[in-house]
This record gives C-alpha cells, sequence and structure tokens, in this order.
C-alpha cells in the first residue's frame, strides 16, 4: 500500500517555481521530500490563516497561453491542497490507480465510442469510484468529509460539463480524475494515451491531446484559488474566464507538442510524446508534474 506523504504539511511553502521562456528562461520547478503528514497534526496558525499569509504560502504556475495577456498565473492556496488531502486519502482513492478508477468512471458508458454523462450519470459513476476506494476502509467517511466530497464533485460537474448540453465527456473526465489516483506521471500518461486512443491504433490525435490537456488543467483550476495575467491583471473568476483560460493554455501547450514533432500523419504516439517532454518539453509545461501526486511538495 502506498503510503500518505505525497503532501507536505501546512507550516511550509508550497511553490511550483517557473521563469517564463517568453521572457528567455527555462521554466524550472523546485521539489523537495515531502514530510509525512498523517501522524501530524495542523499547526494551529493553520485554522483562519490571513488571506496574505495563503497567497503567500501558495502552490503558483505560469499557464502560458497565445492570446493578448501571453499567460496566467494560477494560485492553489494550502487549504486546497488540503482538502484535496483529505479526498484522495480519506476515501481511500490514492490507494487505486488510474486504470481501475477510469473503468469505475465509464463502466455505464464503455459500450459507446463518445461517451457523454448526465448529471444523473455523472453522480452514479462518481457513486461507483467511491463505494469501490472506501469499500475496506477501516472506518466509515465522517459526515465532514462527506460534505466536502459532495461539494468537490459538485464542483468537478460543473467544470467538466459543456455547457451548451450539461454534459460531461466520459473519457475527458477519466483522463482528468487521473490526477487524483495513485501512480507515476509516466504511467498516468501511458493510460491516457489508452484512454485516448479509441480506435486502438496506438496514435492519438491534435485535438484528442487537447483534450487531455483541458481536462488536467481542469482539474487544477476546480482546487485553484485565483489566477491573475501572467503580468500582474486582476482576472474576473466566472466560469466563461475559467473556461477561457483552460481552453487557451491547452491550445498553447498542444501547439508546442505538434508543432515541435511536426508529425506527418498529424498524430501522435505515448513514445513520441515521452520523448519530446524528456528532452526539453517539460520546459513549455512544467506544471504537467503535478500528475504525480508526490510532485505537489514544497520548496524552503
Amino acid at each position: 500500500m502506498p503510503n500518505t506523504s505525497f503532501f507536505c504539511t501546512l507550516e511550509q511553502d508550497f511553490k511550483l517555481l517557473e521563469s517564463s521562456p517568453t521572457q528567455g528562461h527555462a521554466q524550472t520547478i523546485n521539489y523537495a521530500d515531502p514530510a509525512p503528514i498523517a501522524a501530524q497534526p495542523p499547526p494551529a496558525a493553520a485554522a483562519n490563516p490571513s488571506k496574505a499569509a495563503e497567497s503567500h504560502n501558495a502552490l503558483k504556475f505560469n499557464l502560458l497561453t497565445h492570446d493578448q495577456f501571453g499567460g496566467y498565473m494560477i494560485s492553489i492556496n494550502p487549504n486546497q491542497v488540503q482538502l484535496l488531502h483529505r479526498i484522495v486519502t480519506q476515501t481511500g482513492l490514492y490507494q487505486y490507480d488510474g486504470p481501475t478508477v477510469s473503468r469505475l468512471v465509464l463502466y455505464d458508458s464503455k459500450s459507446r465510442r463518445h461517451p457523454t454523462m448526465t448529471k444523473k450519470a455523472f453522480q452514479a459513476a462518481m457513486k461507483r469510484v467511491f463505494d469501490h476506494t472506501t469499500s475496506n476502509l477501516a472506518v466509515p467517511l465522517s459526515s465532514s468529509i462527506q460534505q466536502e466530497l459532495t461539494a468537490f464533485t459538485d464542483k468537478l460537474f460543473t467544470m467538466f460539463a459543456n455547457p451548451k448540453t450539461n454534459k460531461v465527456n466520459g473519457v475527458a473526465l477519466a483522463c482528468g480524475f487521473t490526477v487524483l489516483c495513485n501512480g507515476r506521471k509516466s504511467d498516468k500518461l501511458e493510460h491516457i494515451f489508452e484512454l485516448l486512443d479509441e480506435d486502438k491504433d496506438t496514435w492519438v490525435s491534435q485535438d484528442e491531446i487537447a483534450k487531455f490537456i483541458q481536462s488536467f488543467l481542469i482539474m487544477l483550476m476546480s482546487v485553484s484559488s485565483s489566477f491573475t495575467h501572467l503580468y500582474g491583471g486582476a482576472c474576473s473568476n466566472d466560469s466563461a474566464a475559467i473556461t477561457q483560460t483552460i481552453d487557451a493554455g491547452s491550445d498553447w501547450a498542444t501547439s508546442q507538442v505538434f508543432d515541435a514533432l511536426k508529425p506527418k500523419n498529424g498524430s501522435i504516439c505515448f513514445d513520441d510524446f515521452a520523448d519530446w517532454y524528456t528532452k526539453g518539453g517539460y520546459q513549455s509545461m512544467p506544471w504537467l508534474e503535478l500528475l504525480d501526486l508526490r510532485k505537489w511538495v514544497i520548496s524552503a
């Protein structure tokens, strides 16, 4: 069973440090080993941290874009990281890998090529996932965790739902949900490519890669506490602005992959992506490291 030490304690700063390539610098991420939190009580000062303290301690990353703003600074405060920690550990979700959870998410729609979910179907999928992950827990979920889980999944539906149809793309949801599962980044990426490769020919199109990146950014934005324009301007926090930010970031990141690889057939395989990422692509989207929950760690 994996341990629960992939998150850090609140008394230490969360930082994802990067400098924008638009300023002529490579993006870098500073990591440190996370301290186990299961046996450590949260610091007393964390109960009602000031907004200034939360801002200082927030995990932050740049999301670059082609739009007039050049990108956005995304912040995830310690309270939100701790919320995510409680959800994945106290429901037992962290013990299950992406393929297992994806099968549960897509169970009712696995026979459809382009599965979509109504809110009722989405809620049934979430119940199926968490009934499975909590089945072997020593104690039942507390009422407070149940309430947090309901609020969290309700927000996920809102974030993933197409505003025109009020339905969720099941494959996109399964891709995004891998963020919450056990496993290394490379294993999760390989699984995501298998999910996207619906005709099972090992090739994935630019639109399908964009779908994955969108789903990952949706998960990150669902726990974000704020975002601003890269060069300091305030952003609206309404759903339209969030969607625009996700789409713009996804378009930029996807273009980096395909502009570099220039695939003749317009599609790439997992090995192509892995090779591009390892040889420098990580500088374009260092936030992809957050696919591995153990990377949500601290920098002094």
